[in-house]
Formats: C-alpha cells, structure tokens, sequence
C-alpha cells in the first residue's frame, strides 16, 4: 500500500503521532504553509481518513471551521499512523482502514470520501464500469479535450480515489478499484 503525502501532511502527522493525545495542532514550525492553504492541507487529511475531527459529524463542517483549527479538536486516527510510518506490518495496514479507539469516544467518526459531483462524478462513474472506459470515452463523456480528461483522472486520484491504467485488448483503459 503506497500511502502519498505532501511534506506538510506527512510533517503534521508525525507531529500528531509523537503527541500523546493526538491533535493536529498546532502544527510543527517545519510547515510553512498558513492560512487558506493549511485549511486545505488539514482538510484533505480528514477527507482521506487520517485525521478526524472530534467536534462536528461531517467533512463539509470541518471544512467551513478550519480557521480555528485548533478549538476543533482534529485528531489522528489509526490510519494517519500508519501513514506516519507508525506501523509497518500487514495488520497495522487493515487495523487502519477500520474504526479504532484511537480517537475520543464523543461524537467519533472517520471521514468518508465523498463521491464529487458534477463532471468529475461523471468521470468517476464511466471508470467505474467493469470494463473500465478509455480517455476517448471519458472525453465523449464529459465534452472536454483528452488532456483535460488525463487531469480530471489525476484529480480523483489526489482525492484518494484508486484509479488505475491498465492495458486490455491493446487499448488503455482506467478502471476504479475498490478499497481493499
């Protein structure tokens, strides 16, 4: 499982790891990243589950009351250890992708990826076919240019979703697969 983070999520969850209650904040000195962009930074962590937020019930929420991250109470959740390099085995990776104790026991959750709306849900729902869509498909799908269409399978995949390239048939076809 290859787990990608920025150098700023990577240095919050290793902050947040080493802390013993687990709170994202206040973030180390070494992220340099203020404002807007440590709101976005935070909350992509929440979104693909390695942080939750321990004092509202959805990500929308935690989105809008990122400007005073520290009252909301984001916390590092079991797979944010891992991503942290907390753990390395096998178990330490399935114990991740489930609920844990790791956070308070008021109001816990994980946050769910939601599925985008829009044209970028139009592209997640032709890869999402068992037989995968080709760049031309998604293109005819969504009336944008090829190279707009690589951008918007690029996109999901920032968003945690596993779109993958494969060869069939001496096509190239991207194909959703399923969190394991």
């Amino acid at each position: 499982m290859t787990i990608r983070l920025s150098p700023a999520q990577r240095a919050i969850l290793d902050a947040a790891a080493s802390r013993p209650d687990g709170t994202l904040t206040p973030v180390p000195a070494a992220v340099t990243v203020r404002g807007k962009s440590l709101e976005r930074t935070l909350a992509a962590l929440v979104r693909r589950g390695f942080a939750a937020d321990t004092s509202t019930q959805n990500v929308d929420a935690v989105e809008q009351s990122l400007e005073d991250a520290a009252a909301i109470g984001l916390v590092i959740t079991a797979a944010g250890r891992v991503a942290a390099g907390g753990g390395d085995n096998a178990a330490d990776v399935i114990e991740a992708q489930t609920p844990s104790q790791d956070l308070p026991a008021q109001g816990s959750h994980f946050a769910v990826v939601p599925a985008p709306a829009g044209k970028l849900g139009m592209v997640l729902q032709v890869v999402a076919k068992a037989d995968g869509a080709s760049i031309e498909e998604i293109a005819a799908a969504t009336n944008w240019l090829r190279h707009t269409s690589r951008a918007a399978l690029t996109r999901l995949r920032q968003r945690g979703f596993d779109i993958r390239s494969e060869q069939v048939d001496g096509r190239r076809v991207y194909r959703l697969h399923p969190a394991a």
